[in-house]
């Protein structure tokens, strides 16, 4: 009345496991599904009793660290179950794992629940099950029908953007126990901009100066087996359009959200149709440009994984053609941010759109 599930373990976008329960032929009895895992080869193990209703877990992994898992399906505690229920037979109720432990191998009491009945019912740890697992047959705990493992292959450190504009936050997930110095520069040049403290297991917020193309390099000693310390630096390329989200997000707003009619068929002086008109044309220069610059991010980002392993002030002569597009492309948004006006300057003066809209 218990058996083992089938499984498949993959690494999430937070650098962690998921094990999802993909058990095709899962019995409408067996509603309650516990998780078992370990990364020690079974000497120890962890569980998860949660049920969740996507069958998934996310288990919090460390990098180079394999684990392994096994999936537990368990019949829900039912009033209406047969009165004869054999020994051994382990049900889930009231939060917790029951084994019927009657020594007559059978009773008739089925209308009190386990968790009432502990005469006949006794409450398992999570290393009782696993004990009963193996004990059962239902599994070895090591060659199992559905053994699946996984391992962690992340980058030691993470670097996103914040909600805030030009900040973005380096995080440690290396496990290792040692501060890290954070160190940015500006894409092809080895001027360092500014330097950071970043604590082991912790995170920190740099602020980058503009939008633009930059290089975020991350320096820990690693130890070797001979005792030997070396220097590893991970280096991070970030691409920083913040004015340039700003300003488009704007002209949008502007040009079609204000209460006045965006062609100005009506009511509207020729200075105030010119200054309409030329907001029209710098924000479809914008979307042909932003377009590109988001397919440039992309391909670089997918054929290299914004990952440096060296940086002397540029990458590699391949890696450095995709980086520089990107660049270029940046700085040709840059121009066009640059001559911004006012949102609310309708004087025929005004050359482009605007970047202070609400």
């Amino acid at each position: 009345m218990s058996y083992i599930g089938n499984i498949d373990v993959y690494t999430n976008d937070t650098c962690n496991l998921t094990v999802r329960d993909i058990t095709l032929d899962l019995h409408p009895d067996f509603l309650y599904i516990a998780l078992f895992y370990t990364d020690d080869a079974w000497a120890t193990n962890d569980c998860d009793f949660s049920n969740p209703a996507s069958l998934e877990w996310n288990i919090a992994a460390q990098n180079e660290v394999l684990y392994s898992f096994v999936v537990f399906h368990c019949r829900l505690w039912d009033p209406a179950m047969p009165t004869e229920i054999p020994s051994g037979i382990i049900v889930y109720d009231n939060g917790g794992f029951y084994e019927n432990t009657d020594i007559v191998s059978k009773f008739m009491n089925v209308d009190l629940p386990p968790h009432v009945d502990l005469t006949h019912w006794t409450l398992m740890t999570c290393a009782d099950l696993a004990t009963f697992i193996k004990a059962a047959g239902l599994s070895d705990l090591v060659q199992m029908s559905n053994y699946e493992s996984g391992e962690v292959e992340c980058p030691w450190f993470t670097v996103r953007q914040t909600s805030v504009c030009y900040e973005w936050q380096v995080c440690d997930v290396s496990g290792t126990t040692d501060d890290k110095e954070v160190t940015v520069y500006e894409y092809g040049s080895t001027e360092v901009l500014s330097t950071y403290t970043l604590l082991a297991g912790g995170c920190v917020t740099i602020t980058l100066p503009e939008d633009g193309v930059f290089v975020v390099g991350i320096s820990h000693i690693i130890t070797t087996a001979a005792g030997e310390e070396l220097e590893f630096i991970e280096y991070h390329i970030v691409y920083e359009t913040c004015a340039l989200k700003t300003c488009y997000n704007a002209l949008v707003v502007d040009i079609l959200c204000k209460t006045w009619d965006p062609c100005c068929e009506t009511g509207c002086t020729e200075a105030e149709k010119k200054v309409l008109q030329v907001k029209r044309d710098t924000l479809n220069q914008m979307v042909a440009l932003v377009g590109y610059l988001v397919a440039a991010i992309w391909v670089e980002h997918t054929r290299f994984g914004n990952i440096l392993l060296e940086y002397k002030g540029t990458a590699d002569a391949t890696r450095d053609t995709y980086v520089r597009r990107v660049q270029q492309i940046i700085d040709r948004l840059q121009e066009i941010i640059g001559r911004c006006g006012s949102c609310d300057d309708m004087s025929d003066t005004t050359t482009t759109g605007c970047s202070t809209c609400d």
